[in-house]
């Protein structure tokens, strides 16, 4: 998780335009950087969670033929499947990141790359030379990006408050708070957000700003999905398919130079990626399944969660969820979520 900030257009200074990216801190404690072009027309800037190349070489923004600047929140899975294609063309890259990766992956392929991407992601470009941004989020939303535009400018933000000094009065957007709080699924769909001005990149898609216009095309269709007919003649053919995939997905997600954790409930799906993760001999020293408990109430699985991880020989922390919060410290959970959702942040923010 990192935080990225990008203003075009705007007039703020370095100093007020890093008070709003230290906002996204929490986001990224390893990693700070901040560019803006020759007349400060533009500035994009970052908070670096740092997971893959934790050396300070891979921070961001990073600059690429001294023309590409991109900031980048997520992770790119298949990078090294990437990497390899892009150096057998004779790219050279100068880090072991999967920042560089998607970077010179997308200036060399175009958008189109975009679908070949196995991962997660919100993320920049400024071009310098044809002055324009070009933007992107993963095929299901999973990293946020938030946009606010006007008169011909842009802004973008991994959190809401990273946009909010750009209004003198905030306000709610009370047609999106009804339909949050009556459906809270359904609310993610919809282009809006709690507050009037300031509006979600939609996922699966990329965009372009170019001379004050933002274009934004969807380059995912998973209505297409329904259409095609099984190519499955036996339900065994299926599992199969559906085990390689799946134990794929795990094995991929376990690319990482610092430790790697998971959340585990009672449940299946959590016990499944935790058992499948030892069985494909993941379950290093440095691993560990975490678990949020809740001791003496319906909600607590910590007893069935011990068990999954006691039968996958891996390392198991359970950690109390405190119910008697003092307020301040329910107002700050709130704060840092931003949104409607249909669980309570605050045991998250505990674990």
């Amino acid at each position: 998780m990192c935080g990225v900030l990008g203003m075009i257009g705007y007039k703020i200074s370095e100093a007020e335009f890093t008070r709003e990216l230290n906002k996204m801190e929490h986001r990224g404690p390893d990693g700070f950087g901040v560019w803006s072009n020759d007349d400060s027309s533009v500035r994009l800037g970052h908070r670096r969670l740092a997971i893959i190349d934790v050396d300070p070489r891979s921070d961001q923004p990073m600059i690429y033929a001294n023309r590409y600047v991109m900031v980048y929140n997520g992770e790119i899975y298949n990078y090294v499947e990437l990497r390899s294609e892009l150096e057998k063309e004779g790219v050279h890259f100068d880090t072991a990141s999967d920042s560089e990766v998607l970077l010179k992956l997308i200036i060399h392929k175009g958008a189109s790359v975009l679908t070949r991407l196995n991962g997660m992601w919100a993320l920049a470009i400024f071009d310098t030379v044809e002055q324009t941004l070009f933007l992107s989020r993963d095929r299901l939303g999973k990293k946020p990006l938030y946009i606010s535009s006007d008169k011909g400018r842009l802004a973008f933000s991994s959190e809401m408050k990273g946009l909010y000094h750009l209004f003198g009065v905030l306000e709610y957007d009370r047609d999106y708070i009804d339909v949050a709080v009556n459906t809270v699924m359904d609310a993610e769909r919809l282009k809006g957000t709690l507050i009037k001005g300031i509006d979600k990149f939609p996922p699966g898609s990329y965009g372009v700003f170019r001379e004050g216009v933002l274009k934004i095309e969807p380059f995912y269709f998973p209505e297409q999905l329904l259409k095609r007919k099984s190519r499955y003649r036996r339900f065994e053919d299926a599992v199969d398919e559906f085990q390689y995939l799946f134990q794929s997905a795990c094995s991929l997600r376990m690319r990482s130079d610092v430790p790697v954790g998971s959340a585990l409930s009672g449940g299946i799906d959590s016990g499944l990626v935790v058992s499948t993760i030892s069985k494909l001999g993941f379950a290093r020293t440095d691993y560990k399944a975490l678990v949020s408990s809740f001791p003496g109430s319906f909600l607590d699985e910590t007893t069935d969660a011990e068990l999954v991880a006691h039968n996958a020989g891996i390392n198991f922390e359970a950690i109390v969820i405190k119910p008697d919060l003092d307020p301040d410290h329910i107002l700050e959970a709130i704060y840092q979520f931003e949104d409607i959702a249909g669980t309570t942040p605050i045991p998250f923010f505990q674990l």
